[in-house]
């Protein structure tokens, strides 16, 4: 059981086979994929959130340029 098949459905299939110890290494499989996506998507909103104070402070100190 690899590949795309959902993780929380290798936990069920494995259950439902009475195969824990599968169901265990499973679970352990989905619970980091599960770590690493959140990881990921706080990093991208952090990236996103310097970005755009990085934006934002540019944008002030280059708006006293085009003053005539």
């Amino acid at each position: 059981l690899s590949g795309t098949f959902p993780r929380r459905l290798q936990v069920r299939a494995a259950v439902a086979r009475g195969d824990i110890a599968s169901a265990e290494i499973a679970s352990r499989e989905a619970r980091n994929f599960s770590f690493i996506s959140l990881a990921v998507g706080i990093a991208a909103i952090v990236l996103c959130t310097i970005l755009t104070v990085v934006i934002i402070i540019a944008a002030q100190h280059h708006d006293n340029d085009w003053d005539p």
